[in-house]
C-alpha cells in the first residue's frame, strides 16, 4: 500500500467516505489510478491524489 495526499476533495465510493483536501490515505497505486481515471471520465478536473514518498 502506498500513501497519498488528497489534492482535491472527492467522494470515494469504495471506502464509502468523502475525502477532504490535505487528508492522507493509504491505497494501492492501481486504485489511485482508477480514482483519477473515473473522475476524469465524469468530467472532473484532476489531479485528485498526490503520492507521498516515504523517507528511508
Amino acid at each position: 500500500m502506498a500513501k497519498f495526499k488528497v489534492v482535491k476533495p472527492y467522494q470515494d465510493t469504495q471506502i464509502g467516505k468523502k475525502l477532504k483536501k490535505d487528508e492522507e490515505v493509504e491505497m494501492t497505486v492501481k486504485r489511485s489510478d482508477e480514482v483519477e481515471k473515473t473522475l476524469n471520465e465524469k468530467g472532473f478536473d484532476g489531479p485528485f491524489l498526490e503520492r507521498i514518498q516515504e523517507k528511508k
